[in-house]
């Protein structure tokens, strides 16, 4: 395949589609499992937790919150067609047991049938297009009590990025803590680690990430 162009791959984050798709959902993987561990830190899972997950890719971390706490209550939303594709093959047993289901929708677009205690989120808020609306509609699928988790990287990292010129925004944790506050969410605080990725154009880069964690 032709070595893509940083428009093309800003493109296949935002929403891995067509040809390229698997190969942008196991960069994916590779480059977020930091990330993911980040969330499950601070996840506090409980038995029979209704979990929401925004954009899961291809679901490659799924199963890792069973490992945490085996009765659980997943759902993932996602709006790509092929990564909903990929997740259910991915966890279809899971599927099949009906304690994993994946939604193709974009986030503002969906609402759970119940509140869920843990909503989690990594690496899509650059590509929320109202982030105020989104954190509100979000906070209402809350249940009482329940957690809030955004993983991202920080606007001074992804600046290093040159396929982040073609439709990213930038956040630094005072944005989204600020964001936050203002959409009513309590106990707001975040944790930050820094490390090294190979970007999908074959070059290294040391980024910074956080971990947002909220309350209802």
């Amino acid at each position: 395949m032709q070595k893509p162009d940083s428009k093309f791959i800003a493109e296949q984050l935002r929403k891995p589609h067509g040809a390229y798709a698997k190969e942008i959902a196991e960069f994916m993987s590779k480059a977020n499992r930091k990330m993911y561990n980040m969330i499950f830190q601070k996840i506090k899972l409980q038995p029979n937790d209704r979990i929401l997950e925004l954009g899961p890719a291809d679901g490659s971390f799924v199963e890792h919150l069973f490992q945490i706490e085996p009765i659980l209550h997943y759902t993932g939303v996602d709006f790509s067609e092929e990564m909903i594709q990929a997740a259910n093959l991915k966890n279809q047993h899971r599927v099949n047991e009906q304690t994993v289901s994946f939604v193709h929708s974009t986030f503002d677009n969906f609402t759970g049938n119940k509140k869920y205690d843990k909503i989690f989120s990594v690496n899509t808020v650059y590509f929320w297009d109202d982030v105020q609306a989104l954190l509100l509609h979000l906070k209402k699928q809350l249940s009482p009590g329940g957690l809030l988790l955004l993983a991202f990287r920080t606007g001074e990292s992804m600046k290093q990025m040159p396929f982040t010129e073609f439709g990213f925004k930038f956040f630094e944790a005072k944005d989204l803590t600020k964001a936050l506050t203002d959409a009513g969410f309590h106990t707001i605080h975040h944790v930050s680690a820094s490390e090294s990725i190979v970007l999908p154009e074959g070059t290294d880069t040391t980024l910074s990430n956080v971990c947002m964690v909220a309350s209802h």
